[in-house]
Parts: structure tokens; sequence; C-alpha cells
């Protein structure tokens, strides 16, 4: 069975997805020369807590812009 990995170029949505198809936590990150050699990994974890941040910023910057067009109408 070939183990399950990611490369460094994929997108991070591409690495979810492997750790979720396979049901892995942790995903091994290898070299895009030489697939055996593993040069970091991805949590699952790290991803979610990364979707969370940026939904929050995007929480954040759409206030903003509604704030302003509220403004803007009146």
């Amino acid at each position: 069975m070939t183990p399950v990995v990611t490369y460094p170029d994929e997108l991070l949505e591409t690495a979810m997805q492997k750790l979720l198809e396979h049901e892995l936590d942790v995903l091994p990150v290898a070299s895009p020369e030489d697939p055996a050699r593993v040069v970091g990994y991805v949590e699952r974890s790290a991803i979610l807590g990364a979707w969370v941040q940026l939904t929050r910023d995007e929480h954040i910057r759409e206030e903003g812009w509604l704030a302003r067009l509220r403004r803007a109408s009146r």
C-alpha cells in the first residue's frame, strides 16, 4: 500500500481532503524530488485552526465593509 502524503506546493484544501478521506490526523509532507523523503507534516488541527482564523478575519473585514456601506446610504 502506498503511503498517503502531501507535497509543499499542494493547496491546504487538497491536504485536508486526503486527511478526511483516509481518516488521518497527521499527513506527512514529502519532497517533490524524492517522495520517499519526508520534509515535514501537517496536522488536521493546524488546518482547522487556520480556517477558523481566516473566517474570523473575513468576518471582521465584512463588518467594516458593511458599516461603510450603511453610512454611505444614509
